[in-house]
């Protein structure tokens, strides 16, 4: 990013130019999420053949959100995109981490 020595950056402009990168990665970090799974289906103990789509069901949302607040225009829907995505990192932490 060039910065002008003399003022302010202006973040909002930087957000907007680079929000479709940023969200792009977490797109790609879902697909490969979700080719891993598919790839591992076999591997998994006491997975019936077809388990993998419920795996695939609960982590659908995670893909949604990011293309909804990577390439979404109404501001709002790009905030619902961030907040879904938060709320499903929040629900990973408590369910996988802490076990809850």
């Amino acid at each position: 990013m060039s910065v002008s020595e003399s003022g302010p950056l202006d973040m909002q402009a930087f957000f907007d130019r680079q929000r479709r990168i940023i969200f792009s990665a977490t797109l790609a970090l879902w697909v490969m999420g979700s080719l891993a799974t598919y790839a591992d289906r076999n591997n998994f103990e006491g997975w019936k053949p077809d388990d993998w789509i419920g795996a695939e069901v609960a982590a659908l949302p995670l893909g949604i959100c990011a293309v909804l607040a990577g390439w979404a225009r109404p501001r709002w829907l790009q905030w619902v995109g961030v907040g879904g995505m938060f709320v499903q990192n929040v629900w990973y932490f408590l369910f996988y981490t802490l076990r809850v």
